[in-house]
């Protein structure tokens, strides 16, 4: 594994989605439908083993610091379905957009796609600054996992915490990698990675909480540009600030970047973007293809996400089902 690159990660108001100011099969990527083939790579499993949308705050100053407790993050919610009209909406490739269901994914204090996590970064003269994205997809090697978000959630060092309602934050991880330059967001890269504590390693969910008709979504492995270009799919997005949204592909723009149409908004940064297999009439097997970078203040319905084959290939990381 080539040595993990740092890079600042800056943040645009009104590009971004995210911002700080004070929506099962062993690995190998995705290009055929309905098949592992050129393009397609399958899953492994995860075991044992902007800076977000968000005002800038002081670490606690009442006595009690974000806990570093090795005090277990509590497990994954209640299984979203999408059946009725929503399944009509979907099954007719319209936009959709639900986020009543996915409120719990902002205080869950959970290890799994779409949830919230916090990240504090130090500035360097003692003080600094929180905020908040989406977990991306989790991915890793045979020893380690990571969570791979978006680039402009977070410099290299910044501490990440997950949050629940009534708790202190806990301290999961911390950012080793950040690719991104905010003059470039719709044609560069975005890219952050995530390592993440090992005793967290058995609290890591990691398919996206959503269900087809009362049949949970799977990860098969992830695609590339190529595939999703051959098949044009249906798409999904799930970040704790808008919840789930899907729409068709649109086009792919350059290496980095697909975009399709969905609803996002600040605090979805970073969140897991999945295509459904076109050959699959379950519609329960997806490809995970992308994390969320940014949209179009000109065209809410646009959204660019970040193709992760990129990463997953210079890093050789496979993505956990």
């Amino acid at each position: 594994m080539r040595a993990l690159k740092t890079a600042l990660a800056l943040c645009t108001l009104g590009v971004l989605t995210a911002c700080t100011f004070n929506i099962a099969a062993p690995e190998t990527s995705a290009s055929g439908a309905g098949s592992q083939g050129s393009g397609s790579h399958g899953s492994g499993s995860a075991g044992s083993g902007s800076a977000g949308a968000e005002d800038s705050a002081p670490l606690p100053t009442d006595g009690t610091n974000p806990s570093t407790s090795p005090d277990d993050p509590p497990v994954s919610g209640e299984q979203f379905d999408i059946e009725g009209k929503d399944a009509a909406a979907v099954g007719e490739r319209r936009i959709y957009q639900n986020s009543s269901k996915f409120r719990d994914l902002e205080t869950s204090g959970m290890l799994e796609p779409g949830a919230r996590y916090r990240t504090w970064h130090e500035d360097g003269s003692g003080s600094g600054s929180w905020g908040s994205c989406s977990f991306g997809w989790f991915v890793g090697t045979n020893t380690q996992i990571y969570n791979l978000t978006a680039g402009h959630c977070g410099e290299v060092g910044d501490a990440v915490y997950v949050h629940t309602s009534g708790r202190d934050p806990v301290y999961v991880g911390e950012f080793v990698h950040s690719d991104f330059d905010d003059a470039k967001i719709s044609s560069g890269p975005d890219y952050g990675l995530i390592q993440i504590e090992s005793r967290y390693f058995d609290n890591v969910v990691t398919n996206p909480r959503v269900s087809m008709s009362d049949e949970p979504v799977e990860i098969r492995g992830y695609a590339d540009a190529s595939w999703l270009s051959a098949n044009q799919p249906y798409m999904c997005r799930l970040g704790f600030r808008t919840g789930l949204s899907c729409g068709s592909y649109e086009e792919i723009t350059n290496e980095y970047t697909v975009t399709f149409a969905n609803i996002t908004d600040h605090g979805d940064s970073g969140g897991v973007i999945w295509a459904f297999d076109p050959n699959d009439s379950s519609q329960k097997n997806i490809y995970a293809v992308a994390v969320n970078s940014y949209t179009s203040e000109y065209d809410a319905t646009k959204v660019g996400g970040k193709l992760i084959e990129p990463v997953m290939t210079d890093f050789d990381l496979t993505v956990f089902n």
